[in-house]
């Protein structure tokens, strides 16, 4: 995950998935849609401003949903995304 302060207002989120993650490109649209799922929750409760680019490494393609779920919201609480 790469977090940059961000010259807007809002918080901006990109999702990387590469052919080594997985061949199968329905498994990488499968990932980042879920990915965006769970950021799409969890807006409200994260601060604005910054540009967050989420990488996604081999092996993410077969991970849970809760899995990824926990991953995602442990990444985002180790970069001080979150509100107080």
């Amino acid at each position: 995950m790469v977090v940059a302060g961000g010259r807007s207002s809002v918080a901006r989120f990109g999702f990387v998935v590469s052919k080594k993650a997985s061949p199968r490109s329905t498994e990488r649209n499968l990932l980042k849609r879920r990915a965006s799922e769970w950021v799409r929750k969890r807006l409200p409760s994260m601060r604005a401003g910054f540009d967050v680019i989420f990488i996604f490494e081999k092996g993410a393609t077969s991970l849970s949903r809760r899995i990824l779920y926990e991953e995602l919201e442990r990444a985002c609480k180790r970069a001080g995304l979150f509100q107080n």
